[in-house]
């Protein structure tokens, strides 16, 4: 088998792309150099003669053994619908006249023979009705896109689970769903396929087959098996599963942690290998389990394959079952031995959870069972306590037939709390569409024999693909319903207003008043409440993914609480219906008959904690960090603290996306057995901090994700430190250090982290002094400085600094002291001299033989090239100059890199690149003047595009291939001497 990467989602000009559908397979093919690639427009958008015009494209770029073209189109309905899905080489194109269940019949009717794949699910595009299986689409639909980078672990992991779980077989992939016409470049996140050759139908057979994984690193190889199955097969039961994992990496990094994940992700062994870039992996383990795949966290690195399936038997039936009683929750599993033979040994791990259940987590109780004869049933039960921060339930059942261990694992979806009914267009119909709403609500019952707080759970309101979130700051007795009157933020009505509207009578404890106003037409409106970013519970009107076309002008509708968090099934009510316990009574749960084994919660004690570590940001004092902490920890214990550099002048998102592989590798050196995390504390400060909270959350979590699976795999215990208040703090920032406080505190539990206090006192200053480590003995030492563009942080790329300890090899030292926002003109509020003194500083300590400056590409993010002639050029050769001298003050030889040139050969940034007596002329000149030696770029990237990668905003950084040259003229050079 060979890996071939590549992408089958992308849009043209015969949709709503920008680019032509004739340059498309081109491209992809000469400049983005992928193996494979597909148009795939949307089917709301193209004509009548769309297949035949795209294939007649893909034909003429198709060529075996070098390029396989595909195509296909976009099944597309609106946002929150059922979501978006592909057919690549379909069979014929249908209209978006149809619903998910119609397009079905017509697949199977036609015997459609193309290669299915869902699309970007989730809650903002739709999860095709949770996935409701179909047996015939199942033959149908191959392929999941899991995009991580976009969505983040937290949505990528749910939603695969959710299908697998539902019995799909799906091999998961990346694609950038491109629409400009830089397609398949945008991000280094990509699929890959295991194909037996490079043709057409060769790629087809082999997504057909699920041998697929994703993957946020191109030059991750990964190839695994199983009894000598390889990915994506189905296999027969046999007792045991020998897997084999071969793995390769040329990032930095290294492979770092590779898991085997079972059932409703559940790790089932990992290991990690650390910095090394090859590894094979041979394990033996039970085979009682359904599907299996492998997981790799390396760094910020991700990657995740499609399962092998194992073939169960379906002799023993298992139900899974939930109910409340004396305050806690009672869960019951119910087994039917449909077989001949008599089970033994069985057994229930009952596993609380929020998301992935690591590797060696202890089971909250364990329920057992001696025996169960052929035809009987048994049950076994436990008492759980009632947490909110457990948001699904998970059975691991295990017994033995004749001698052989055999699984029957369940999990269940917990909504402690529900919406039971929904108020929403009781205003009047007007000719232009629906007045303003004052009296929207909606009513929550609290489940559960134990108060609810409310204010751990976020109220999510979606209307189309806008978020607005709030807070419910109140406590909700057992059993008790709670109605959640959105009346917008000025509103002067009254309760008695509300009240008199609805004819109830209604107190203030029995109504909470919420001030957010919805204010639009009922198409795709969805309110849930949200744990983290775990949907508890939701309601959906006028969805047509959960068949709900009755009209709103009025009516309330109830909404089922089964206990199945993604349940929205609409049970009936009329006009007869009002908000509130007063006027509906609903049941209390049943609660399961206690088994014949029945079991409590096992007590979860953590090891002490003996040597804390904490991590932390520039917006940190590493003093005050210490003298706080050792008030929140036991005392007696050693602490110590990393601090990074993040000034402010990026997101949290994007600072752990560059710098927290630096801040792990020296935590992890400490030895410590506990890992405080203290970040985002700068972010506050800045008006970006709503763009954080809105946009960036999700790269947030993706990364906080991959740093604590790390941590989590090295055996460490997490503390997550919430963001400090500063005095000086006006109404507006405290407001944004509230919201993100509050999202960090829910977020924790998902991140396998506990929290410990505000750290309010904390005072904040920006200056900071970061440890260092000794420099090798007897080595040749280099030192780095540059800006963002030389990291390429934004496409997670390897450093060509970071490539060059491997070139230079074990008689080099190689530090980079790089800073993502340093530039080189002087006015400019991050002048490398403001912006980083401390990494100055310290390079100076490390005193070394040679440093490498890469300076220029992003001084001009906020010219033009006017600007060029007016000034700005004697700005720019005035700090480039100041930085050459000082770096020559510091060490003997210093090598200077001209810029990289951008693609866009009528951008005004290019221009001022490149243009005669551009940035790249300034910088060959003041380094001749100054003695420095130059290594060039600049026309190398010019004529070479695939030495350069883009994202979206348009800027554009080294691809591997050009980290893989600029290194290499970098290694010649300083061993030239």
């Amino acid at each position: 088998m060979k890996i071939f990467y590549g992408e089958v989602h992308s849009h043209t000009n015969l949709s709503d792309g920008k680019g032509l559908v004739e340059n498309a397979y081109p491209f992809t093919r000469d400049v983005a150099g992928v193996d494979y690639y597909a148009v795939t427009d949307h089917n709301t958008l193209i004509k009548d003669d769309y297949i035949q015009t795209v294939s007649k494209f893909a034909d003429e770029y198709n060529k075996d053994g070098e390029f396989a073209a595909l195509y296909g189109y976009e099944m597309s309905w609106g946002p929150g619908d059922y979501g978006h899905a592909n057919i690549i080489a379909p069979k014929q194109l249908f209209d978006a006249n149809r619903t998910l269940t119609e397009w079905y019949d017509d697949l199977a009717e036609i015997g459609e023979t193309g290669v299915g794949q869902f699309n970007h699910p989730g809650e903002r595009w739709g999860s095709f009705e949770d996935f409701r299986y179909d047996a015939r689409m199942d033959r149908i639909f191959h392929l999941m896109e899991l995009r991580l980078t976009e969505y983040g672990i937290f949505t990528v992991e749910e939603e695969f689970e959710k299908a697998l779980a539902k019995g799909w077989h799906l091999g998961p992939v990346s694609n950038e769903d491109g629409h400009s016409p830089r397609w398949t470049m945008a991000r280094e996140e990509t699929g890959a396929v295991l194909a037996e050759e490079l043709t057409r139908d060769s790629i087809l057979d082999a997504m057909r087959a699920h041998r697929t994984y994703t993957t946020t690193d191109r030059t991750l190889k990964l190839f695994y098996r199983a009894n000598g199955a390889w990915l994506g097969s189905v296999i027969p039961k046999t007792g045991k599963l020998d897997i084999t994992v071969e793995a390769s990496t040329e990032k930095a990094c290294g492979l770092g942690l590779l898991q085997l994940v079972g059932q409703y992700n559940r790790v089932l062994a990992q290991v990690n290998v650390g910095a090394a870039k090859e590894f094979c992996w041979n394990i033996t383990i039970p085979d009682d389990q359904k599907y299996v795949y492998v997981r790799r966290i390396g760094g910020m690195q991700y990657a995740m394959t499609a399962p092998v399936w194992v073939e169960q038997s379906g002799e023993v039936s298992c139900e899974l079952e939930v109910g409340y009683e004396d305050g806690q929750m009672i869960a019951a599993v119910t087994l039917q031995n449909g077989g001949k033979d008599e089970l033994s040994d069985l057994s229930v791990e009952w596993y609380p959870a929020n998301e992935r259940i690591e590797y060696g987590t202890a089971p909250a109780a364990v329920s057992r069972l001696d025996c169960l004869a052929a035809g009987e049933s048994g049950r076994m039960t436990a008492a759980l306590p009632v947490r909110v921060c457990d948001t699904r339930l998970v059975a691991h059942v295990t017994g033995k037939r004749n001698g052989e261990y055999f699984g029957c694992d369940r999990m269940l979806n917990l909504a402690h709390v529900s919406i039971t009914q929904f108020f929403c267009n009781t205003s009047t119909y007007r000719a232009h569409g629906f007045t303003i709403q004052p009296f929207c609500c909606f009513d929550l019952y609290n489940r559960t024999d134990v108060p609810l707080d409310l204010s751990q759970y976020t109220l999510r309101y979606v209307d189309g693909l806008r978020n607005s979130d709030a807070e419910i700051d109140c406590v909700i007795p057992p059993h008790k319903t709670l109605t959640v009157w959105m009346r917008g933020p000025e509103s002067a009505l009254t309760l008695k207003d509300f009240n008199d509207y609805y004819g109830t009578d209604l107190s203030e404890d029995q109504v909470y008043i919420l001030p957010m106003l919805f204010n639009r037409d009922v198409q795709r409106l969805k309110i849930g409440l949200m744990y983290g970013e775990q949907m508890v519970c939701r309601a959906w009107v006028r969805s047509r993914a959960y068949a709900d076309t009755k009209p709103m002008d009025g009516a309330a509708f109830r909404y089922g609480f089964s206990g199945e968090s993604t349940s929205a099934e609409i049970l009936g009510f009329g006009r007869e219906t009002k908000p509130g316990e007063a006027n509906i009574t609903y049941p209390k749960a049943p609660v399961p008959a206690l088994g014949a084994a029945h079991a409590k919660a096992l007590p979860r004690e953590q090891a002490p904690i003996r040597h804390a570590v904490c991590i932390a940001d520039g917006g940190i004092n590493a003093e005050a960090l210490l003298k706080e902490l050792s008030g929140l920890l036991p005392s007696g214990v050693k602490i110590d603290a990393l601090v990074g550099d993040n000034d402010g002048k990026k997101t949290l998102g994007e600072y752990l996306y560059e710098d927290p592989t630096d801040l792990l590798g020296r935590a992890l050196a400490t030895g410590a057995d506990t890992v405080v995390i203290s970040m985002g504390n700068v972010d506050v400060k800045f008006p970006r901090g709503d763009r954080w909270i809105s946009w960036n959350f999700n790269s947030y979590l993706t990364n906080m994700h991959m740093l604590c699976g790390m941590l989590r795999a090295n055996g460490k215990r997490i503390l997550l430190a919430t963001l400090p208040k500063k005095a000086d703090y006006d109404e507006a920032t405290e407001a944004r250090r509230h919201t993100m406080c509050t999202k960090l505190w829910k977020v924790a539990r998902s991140i396998g982290a506990e929290v410990i206090g505000d750290l309010s006192d904390m005072a904040i200053v920006r200056s900071v002094t970061l440890p260092t480590l000794e420099p090798k003995a007897d080595a040749v030492r280099i030192a780095c400085i540059g800006d963002k563009f030389s990291l390429g942080m934004r496409q997670n790329l390897v450093s060509p600094f970071s490539v060059l300890q491997d070139k230079l090899g074990e008689d080099y030292d190689v530090r980079i002291y790089t800073s993502a926002y340093a530039k080189t003109i002087p006015s400019h509020d991050n002048y490398v001299f403001k912006c980083i003194p401390d990494r100055l500083e310290a390079m100076k300590q490390f005193s070394p033989d040679c440093i490498l400056v890469s300076f220029g590409n992003g001084d001009n993010t906020r010219g033009e090239a006017a600007k060029w002639d007016s000034g700005l050029a004697e700005e720019f050769s005035q700090g480039y100059r100041e930085i050459l001298c000082e770096m020559k003050k510091i060490s003997k030889r210093v090598i200077a890199i001209t810029p990289f040139k951008r693609i866009e050969d009528d951008d005004a940034r290019t221009i001022m690149i490149a243009k005669e007596g551009g940035m790249a002329d300034r910088v060959r000149e003041i380094a001749c003047e100054l003695g420095v030696e130059t290594v060039e770029m600049t026309l190398p990237t010019a004529e070479d595009h695939s030495l350069l990668i883009a994202e979206k905003t348009g800027f554009q950084y080294l691809s591997p291939k050009g980290n893989e040259f600029l290194a290499n003229a970098l290694t010649a050079l300083i061993k030239k001497q």
